[in-house]
């Protein structure tokens, strides 16, 4: 008889392997805004993403039928009558277990305070914004599977907080530690390994097993390499896995799923189960939550690789400082700063040596600037900076400073290295008032104007 394939990722299990259950991800979101311009923006966006939409206008008076069939809700609160934390507590009560995206200008933005909900500054770009809502019903999607297997706090805590840790900005050994950090998720020990060459694997953490072992048994049993998208199946260890090491007989099962993203683009993760240990009923679905959840933390479409920031455009930075001016006291300003040896980088040294440069401006940019101020990446050379409650002469100082920031210091230094890699740059910043009521068409314009290059 043909032994069977000791590592299986298809859709279908044998015998007692149970898999995690697939959740279609419903569309219909209710749209809920006090002003009729914002319902009307936010439906219109989320309509040409495929979405049913409903809208509402007031929080107090929602109830009813404008609930029924409704999977997730979007709420505009900056012109809410009640707090963004009360409103978010009554949207959870109103709609138990369903996905929430909250807009928030500066004045009422606070994390969220639970699964599938997000808060996302106001006006966002309908790339965004649409990006938001799908993630938010996935994880309230999860959650709801999460709450049907009646996992202990103490796991669904550890399984949150690796899921954090393993995203794009974690770190592989904190995400090992925090996914077996509870021993009735049901895994005795684990590894992370990221791909070295393009077909062998270097283990970056190991917690419950040697490392020796790990890569032993990657020789035999290589992962697969189509993990991404299909549920992980524990692997039943009969006679399929020879090998002396005492640790890896006494394995009884294991698993492979993707990721994590913080160890890089082929990443694996391994977990596996002693024979000594108990049978967990609900560890093949908290993998299949995981799995999903790990696959959407990785850079949003929405967000420059190369720098870490926001990407825009005029037109959405000028309806953002357009919003923030109109919900704030004091107006708003937008400061443009140009680098033009950006470019010229480029063409004489490739993309690689531009990237880290973009990178490194970024980072001496993002200095200094309040928690309400929004850092954005326009283009190859631009970057604009949102400044909410900011005077002329408070924005024309802030554009100073960036541009001594930047100029008058070497942008890139390594030895034995000259011109143009160790240069002064030629920075050009410049500061755009931003009144209550200024119309954001003709912001845009003045700001592709601005510092052209």
């Amino acid at each position: 008889m043909t032994p069977r394939d000791p590592i299986h990722t298809g859709s279908g299990q044998a015998g007692r392997e149970t898999q995690a259950p697939a959740h279609p991800v419903p569309r219909r979101v209710l749209v809920l805004a006090r002003g009729a311009g914002d319902r009307a923006w936010v439906a219109g966006a989320l309509g040409k993403h495929g979405f049913e939409v409903r809208t509402w206008d007031r929080l107090e008076t929602l109830g009813g039928e404008t609930m029924t069939g409704v999977d997730a809700a979007v709420l505009v609160a900056r012109r809410s009558a009640v707090s963004l934390r009360v409103a978010e507590a009554r949207l959870s009560r109103l709609l138990p277990g369903r996905g929430l995206v909250i807009l928030a200008g500066p004045a009422g933005f606070a994390p969220a305070a639970g699964e599938g909900r997000l808060v996302l500054w106001w006006p966002p770009s309908a790339t965004r914004l649409c990006d938001a809502v799908r993630r938010a019903l996935a994880d309230a999607a999860d959650a709801r599977t999460l709450d049907g297997l009646g996992l202990p706090p103490s796991a669904r805590a550890a399984l949150a907080d690796a899921v954090a840790l393993g995203g794009v900005e974690g770190h592989p050994e904190w995400y090992l530690e925090a996914l077996l950090s509870d021993g009735t998720t049901g895994w005795t020990g684990g590894a992370v390994l990221a791909p070295s060459d393009g077909v062998r694997y270097r283990v970056v953490a190991a917690r419950g097993i040697r490392e020796s072992y790990v890569l032993r048994l990657v020789r035999r049993h290589p992962p697969p390499g189509g993990l991404e998208g299909s549920p992980p199946r524990p692997v039943r260890i009969g006679r399929t896995l020879r090998s002396p090491a005492s640790a890896l007989r006494a394995l009884r099962a294991w698993w492979w799923l993707a990721g994590p993203p913080c160890a890089g683009a082929g990443a694996r993760t391994f977990l596996f189960r002693a024979r000594a240990a108990v049978d967990v009923p609900w560890a093949d679905a908290v993998l299949g939550v995981l799995a999903r959840r790990l696959s959407r933390e990785v850079e949003p479409a929405w967000t420059d690789p190369v720098t870490g920031l926001e990407r825009g455009t005029e037109a959405e930075v000028a309806a953002r400082a357009c919003a923030v001016a109109s919900d704030g006291a004091g107006g708003a300003a937008v400061v443009l700063v140009a680098v033009p040896a950006l470019r010229e980088l480029r063409w004489a040294h490739g993309p690689r040596v531009e990237a880290r440069a973009a990178g490194i401006l970024a980072a001496r940019l993002g200095r200094g600037l309040r928690g309400t101020d929004t850092l954005v990446r326009l283009g190859a050379e631009r970057f604009a900076v949102v400044l909410p409650a900011t005077d002329e002469v408070e924005a024309s100082r802030v554009a100073r400073r960036l541009r001594r920031a930047l100029a008058g210091d070497e942008l890139l230094r390594r030895r034995g290295e000259t011109a143009p890699l160790a240069r002064e740059l030629d920075v050009r910043a410049e500061a755009l008032f931003v009144s209550a009521g200024s119309d954001p068409r003709a912001l845009a314009e003045r700001l592709s104007q601005a510092c052209a290059v």
